[in-house]
């Protein structure tokens, strides 16, 4: 994180590669989360179909 001071001492263009690199990061950030998301779905729906079959099948 870059402080105030070091923000202002930047050139016009170096600004702009800051901004479009924190943008892509979010960007990655963003689907990581998404992907993360989903995953957790996904082990959910194992689990419940685990514990289903559990107590089906070995009761």
């Amino acid at each position: 994180m870059k402080t105030k001071e070091e923000l202002l001492a930047m050139s016009h263009e170096d600004l702009a590669s800051l901004t479009y690199k924190i943008m892509y990061e979010q960007c990655l950030l963003e689907n990581k989360e998404k992907e993360n998301k989903r995953l957790r779905e996904i082990l959910d729906t194992i689990g419940v179909t685990y514990e289903t079959f559990k107590s089906e099948f070995h009761e």
